[in-house]
């Protein structure tokens, strides 16, 4: 399995202008895996310093779902 995390609105490589922006992340399943994902899982993504979690603004979706953890991961300020 492979996974991606990045901004869904920006190019690679483009520097960020601050302000508000979407984090994507997306799982595949490679063709090179020796078997498939028949259950759930879960995965987690940890946010740098100055990026904050809208749960305002997380899109909805029947096939997953989204949640903080910890607003300050071990005391880094990181979510």
């Amino acid at each position: 399995m492979t996974a991606q995390v990045g901004f869904t609105d920006t190019t690679s490589g483009e520097q960020m202008v601050q302000g508000q922006h979407q984090v994507g992340v997306k799982f595949n399943l490679t063709s090179t895996s020796l078997t498939q994902l028949n259950n759930e899982f879960t995965g987690y993504v940890l946010l740098p310093k100055g990026v904050s979690y809208d749960a305002g603004s997380t899109a909805a979706s029947a096939n997953y779902s989204v949640e903080l953890v910890k607003a300050d991961f071990n005391q880094t300020g990181e979510a």
